[in-house]
């Protein structure tokens, strides 16, 4: 799918293509604004200084017997054109590989300086990592997208 397109949903575009600088992190933090309680990285991703970021998955503070996992963009300089998240669960499996847990959560919002979106599914005591694909469009009109992906955690499920 090319930038144009990222407004209707966020996939990694081609790097080749003009205009999207994409980069995937893992396993280190950046350097960004102080971190959160479960922060696991920040990565710039955008002229207005943006930072992309993954949180650690977590029993839900809302929903018993849930886990949570959170994705944000935040910390803009300025107001930009539009900020959107994907943020999807993944469990370990048995290989000791990830597989996705329910359903991605999208998020789009314009002319703001942050979005966050949670992915929230049925809690098992095991191993969860949270990955989010970051876009933002920025006041010249360019794309950027960023990949941060959280590092594994266990949860013990209530």
């Amino acid at each position: 799918m090319s930038p144009v397109h990222a407004e209707e949903a966020p996939t990694m575009p081609d790097p080749g293509e003009t205009g999207v600088a994409s980069e995937n992190v893992e396993g280190t933090l950046g350097s960004g604004p102080p971190s959160g309680e479960f922060q696991t990285m920040a990565v710039e991703m955008m002229p207005a200084n943006c930072w992309g970021k993954s949180n650690n998955p977590h029993n839900s503070s809302h929903y018993r017997g849930k886990v949570a996992g959170q994705g944000m963009s935040y910390a803009c300089d300025y107001n930009v054109p539009a900020l959107a998240v994907e943020v999807q669960l993944w469990n370990k499996g048995w290989w000791g590989g990830y597989d996705k847990e329910g359903t991605a959560v999208y998020r789009k919002r314009t002319w703001v300086r942050e979005v966050r979106a949670s992915d929230i599914t049925d809690c098992h005591d095991d191993t969860w990592r949270t990955t989010t694909f970051h876009t933002g469009k920025d006041r010249n009109s360019r794309w950027h997208s960023v990949e941060t992906i959280g590092r594994g955690v266990y949860v013990n499920c209530p």
